[in-house]
């Protein structure tokens, strides 16, 4: 019998076994090619682990720790206990060199009028910074005080130190305008320089003033009491904001004797004079910095977004 007879025309079988024919060599090639990959996988370095890891790692995507708050709330308020706690809280603390916290120098949590307030502060950002020579944000501010004012390391932006810190002080410009800042990284509030003759300064006038006035908070020999360290391996570096004794004289003048300030804008030029002339740390910017996988992480908790190419809908 003829195969058109047993209804298998002679085209259709054809086509059929060089089908066959095809997958059995696309298989054989599969499986030659797996073979190649196990023998040769020693030769290449392990590809990247997948989802969430811990930060720092190379090849990880770092992520935010596990019970970082949820709401905008909790991280407002996790950012004011790290404000006020700076060198000991357990977030904080593996990026800070000096005894002090972030309140050592903003007053009263940022809000105190003539003690550095931050209250208006966040509304100055983005802006550009001569020092950097580019546009910052809060949070790249944030991290300058980290490396210079508590003489530690700049923590991971995007990290938990820094969002909880950005939110808690943002919190305190709430429903203020916008003025972004196209000169500095100041606020509206930022301390006034003291009209006072700079040239006059006497250090040693200075350290008398202090010995009556500072001393019983600050220490004889600037060590720290109930007051901040203000000079020694403890305190802010050379490259704070503090370190400029004329920014510490408006600073003294406005809050200084805490809780009394009493002080002419002549003694406080003074006592800025005697403070800043003292031993600090040096300021190294390479030094302070983290390596480059820990400068940052990415902060959604959402891992695994798909996005697909949906008609414009007008």
């Amino acid at each position: 019998m003829s195969r058109k007879a047993r209804g298998f025309p002679f085209d259709t079988l054809t086509i059929l076994m060089v089908l066959i024919l095809l997958g059995l060599a696309f298989t054989s090639l599969y499986f030659a090619l797996s073979y190649m990959r196990v023998q040769l996988k020693g030769s290449f370095p392990p590809a990247p682990a997948q989802g969430p890891a811990a930060s720092g790692s190379s090849g990880s995507v770092p992520t935010l720790p596990a019970d970082f708050p949820d709401s905008l709330e909790g991280v407002v308020a996790l950012g004011k206990e790290i404000f006020m706690n700076t060198q000991n809280h357990p977030l904080s603390k593996p990026y800070v060199g000096a005894a002090m916290a972030c309140t050592s120098c903003h007053l009263n949590g940022g809000t105190e009028a003539k003690g550095l307030t931050l209250v208006g502060t966040a509304t100055a950002f983005p802006a550009y910074s001569p020092r950097e020579k580019a546009v910052i944000t809060l949070q790249n501010r944030i991290g300058d005080c980290f490396m210079r004012s508590l003489n530690g390391t700049l923590p991971p932006l995007g990290g938990p130190v820094l969002v909880a810190l950005d939110a808690y002080i943002t919190s305190l410009s709430q429903g203020l305008p916008m003025r972004m800042n196209p000169k500095s990284p100041t606020g509206p509030n930022a301390l006034k320089p003291l009209q006072v003759d700079w040239t006059q300064a006497d250090p040693k006038r200075g350290q008398a003033l202090f010995q009556a006035k500072c001393a019983v908070c600050h220490g004889q020999e600037g060590q720290g009491v109930v007051g901040p360290p203000l000079w020694g391996p403890k305190s802010y570096n050379a490259g704070a904001g503090m370190a400029d004794w004329k920014n510490l004289a408006a600073f003294i003048h406005g809050a200084m004797p805490l809780g009394n300030p009493n002080l002419t804008p002549e003694e406080a030029r003074d006592i800025a004079a005697f403070v800043d002339s003292q031993p600090r740390p040096e300021f190294v910017l390479k030094d302070h910095l983290p390596p480059a996988q820990d400068l940052g992480v990415y902060t959604s908790k959402v891992l695994d977004e798909v996005k697909k190419v949906e008609p414009v809908k007008p």
